[in-house]
C-alpha cells in the first residue's frame, strides 16, 4: 500500500493542519513509499520501533519534536536510525487525535463506556455528557473500570450523585478550575497533579485519574483498527506502559 495515500487520508481525517499544537504532527519520517503493515503505540521510543515489523507505518500520539527542533543525537538519533534501517515510516497525531469525534481519545472513551448515546456539550478538545438522570458514583465507576481498568485514583470530594461528566485524556488536571464553572459532578482525566489537590477538595468536585498513558491508548487503537480495515492491512498495537 502506498504510504502517501494513507498519510494524506490521515491528514484529511484528523485535520492535522487546522489544530494548533506544540507537537510536530503528521508524517515525520517517511520510508521507501510502500507500507506492508500498521503499528500503533502511545509514545515513540526505541523499543516501539524495534518491536515493529519492517516496512510498517508506525502511528503514535506522542512524537519526537515539541515546539522547537532538537539535535539528532542520543535517543532521537537511535529512533530515526532504527526507522530508516527497518524501512518504517512514522506518523504523529497529538491534539488532532484528542479532538477527533470518532477515533479520538476523548470521544472514544465515551463510545467505549457506552456514553456516546448522551448529548455532548463541547468543552475544549472534549465534551461534557449529561446522564438522563442522576446516578451513584459507584455505578458510574463500574463503567469507567470497563474502559480504564480498576487501577485508578479517585478524589471523592464531591456529591454522591453524578449527572454531568467530563473526560479529558492525558495530563489535564490543570483544567480543574475551568471545569468547576461547568457544573461537572465527575471529572475524569489521566495524570494527577499535586497543585490541583486542594483546588478540587475545597471546591467539592469528584476527580478520577486513570493514568496519562492509559487514557491515551484509546485513540491510537481506534484509529489503527479503522486504517487496517480501510486499507486492508495487518496491524498491531504495542503496549508499552510508562506507569504514569
Amino acid at each position: 500500500m502506498n504510504l502517501y495515500e494513507i498519510t494524506q487520508y490521515l491528514d484529511d481525517l484528523l485535520k492535522i493542519k487546522d489544530i494548533e499544537d506544540k507537537s510536530l504532527n503528521g508524517l515525520l519520517v517517511e520510508n521507501g513509499g510502500d507500507v506492508e503493515s500498521l503499528t500503533a503505540g502511545v509514545d515513540i521510543s526505541i523499543k516501539l520501533v524495534e518491536s515493529s515489523p519492517d516496512n510498517s507505518l508506525i502511528l503514535v500520539h506522542h512524537g519526537i519534536f515539541w515546539g522547537k527542533p532538537l539535535p539528532i543525537t542520543r535517543n532521537i538519533y537511535k529512533i530515526i536510525h532504527s526507522l530508516i534501517t527497518k524501512n518504517c515510516a512514522l506518523y504523529v497525531s497529538h491534539l488532532p487525535l484528542d479532538n477527533h469525534e470518532e477515533f479520538g481519545n476523548n470521544y472514544g472513551f465515551y463510545k467505549l463506556a457506552g456514553w456516546d448515546k448522551y448529548k455532548i456539550e463541547k468543552f475544549d478538545l472534549s465534551g461534557i455528557i449529561e446522564f438522563s438522570q442522576e446516578r451513584t458514583i459507584e455505578d458510574v465507576l463500574e463503567e469507567v473500570y470497563k474502559v480504564l481498568g480498576k487501577d485508578i485514583i479517585l478524589w471523592n470530594f464531591g456529591k454522591k450523585g453524578v449527572k454531568r461528566v467530563l473526560f479529558v485524556s492525558g495530563g489535564a488536571a490543570y483544567q480543574i478550575p475551568e471545569v468547576l464553572s461547568k457544573n461537572v459532578d465527575l471529572y475524569i482525566t489521566g495524570e494527577t497533579s499535586h497543585n490541583s489537590y486542594w483546588i478540587a477538595k475545597d471546591n467539592n468536585i469528584n476527580v478520577v485519574f486513570g493514568g496519562h498513558y492509559n487514557t491515551e491508548k484509546i485513540g491510537v487503537n481506534l484509529l489503527v483498527k479503522h486504517l487496517a480495515e480501510k486499507f486492508v492491512l495487518k496491524y498491531k498495537f504495542i503496549d508499552l506502559p510508562t506507569g504514569f
